[in-house]
């Protein structure tokens, strides 16, 4: 029943076994994929199903720029680590993939910041030289159920499910889905008899007004279709305050938008309250 998260922003990009993935994640719930690579090396190494869709930036869970992804087979499109902490209740990482991509960007910047057992908060900061439009991906083995209404989504895999909202700085998102591959499988290989790789869920939410500057959030809570932990997320002028109920105790976070951080605000606050009365801080940075 245990929860994965694993998170990508490597010094060796998009070169040899390397995507173009960089500040990239992946999810699992009791060992069942919730948010997924796609695609995969199919008919074999180097075809146009593998070279321009599979190990591009479109087929990870990572950030679109104006509709473009990273340098790919180009090792100085790198990411690194900035930040890393380890709380008994409370993990973080950050990562800079900033030079990755063709616009010119002063930042861009994901944050992950896990509450155990159950609840996922991703904040994706991004300063550019120019007004730029954002598309947050996020892949799945099953099809998610949408709310656009409310930025929201559910997404599953047999029996677990992640509850996915999400909000940006630069105003209304808008949520598609689509199980349709953007390159044909066999492209370039029509002689190939093997059935094409089993359908997945490709999901885009895309930003409605270009901003120099942008901060998307997505607060994510993981759980089974038996028991979900409830959360709320409250937008302010000043950015979200988020209040979760797990299974160990109460978590609240906030999370500021860049115009209300003057000189060293902080971006992220979180406390996590156990049942037993402990309680544990992170500050984002």
């Amino acid at each position: 029943n245990e929860l994965m998260v694993m998170f990508k922003s490597s010094p060796y990009g998009s070169v040899s076994h390397s995507h173009a993935d960089q500040n990239s994640f992946a999810i699992m719930k009791g060992g069942k994929a919730l948010a997924i690579p796609a695609g995969q090396r199919f008919p074999q190494h180097g075809s146009p199903f593998h070279e321009q869709y599979t190990q591009q930036t479109l087929a990870h869970n990572a950030l679109l720029i104006n509709g473009q992804g990273q340098r790919n087979r180009d090792d100085a499109a790198s990411g690194r680590l900035v930040a890393f902490r380890w709380l008994p209740h409370i993990a973080y990482v950050a990562g800079d993939a900033h030079q990755c991509y063709a616009e010119e960007l002063d930042k861009g910047r994901r944050h992950m910041i896990l509450v155990r057992p159950s609840l996922l908060i991703v904040v994706d900061e991004v300063d550019a030289k120019r007004s730029v439009d954002l598309a947050w991906l996020m892949h799945t083995k099953e099809e998610s159920t949408l709310r656009t209404s409310s930025q929201a989504f559910l997404a599953k895999r047999e029996n677990y499910r992640m509850a996915v909202h999400l909000e940006s700085s630069a105003g209304p998102l808008q949520v598609s889905q689509t199980d349709q591959w953007p390159i044909p499988p066999k492209k370039g290989y029509p002689m190939v008899q093997a059935a094409d790789p089993p359908r997945q869920w490709h999901l885009q939410a895309s930003t409605t007004e270009a901003s120099a500057q942008h901060c998307l959030v997505a607060v994510m809570m993981i759980g089974d279709q038996d028991q979900m932990p409830t959360y709320e997320v409250s937008r302010l002028k000043s950015g979200l305050k988020i209040l979760a109920n797990l299974e160990e105790g109460r978590a609240h976070a906030e999370i500021r938008w860049h115009k209300h951080r003057p000189g060293n605000e902080r971006l992220v606050d979180v406390t996590f309250e156990t049942k037993a009365g402990e309680t544990q801080r992170l500050t984002v940075p």
